[in-house]
């Protein structure tokens, strides 16, 4: 059992280190084409290796902000996808007054039109 065990650290310890693919954060702020409000504000994430992706928009809950859907977002990005996650306007750190009457679905568009 323990030459199976050092043969094994062996291996572990003289195997080729894997790079690791490197994962871009960005948070970006837009302004609605609805009203004008400013300040709005989605984390994008996308692996930087110079190839075309399809765009995916996470959204939160009602209650939350972006950070909340962040490792989904992260786990995205490394799947090869353009992630974005905006606030709904008023949430997290973005400008706006929450609302929930439609301007957060102007919002969603705004955000992948700028992304």
């Amino acid at each position: 059992l323990w030459k199976g065990i050092g043969t094994f650290l062996f291996f572990l310890a003289n195997a080729p280190l894997v790079a690791e693919e490197k994962i871009a954060k960005e948070t970006i702020e837009y302004n609605s084409s609805a009203d004008k409000t400013k300040g709005l504000k989605y984390d994008a994430m996308y692996k930087v290796d110079g190839k075309p992706k399809p765009l995916v928009v996470v959204m939160h809950g009602y209650s939350g902000s972006r950070t909340a859907v962040t490792p989904d977002v992260e786990v995205l990005a490394k799947l090869g996808v353009f992630a974005i996650a905006p606030d709904m306007r008023g949430c997290g750190d973005s400008g706006g007054k929450w609302d929930s009457s439609g301007l957060d679905i102007h919002d969603i568009l705004d955000a992948t039109l700028s992304a």
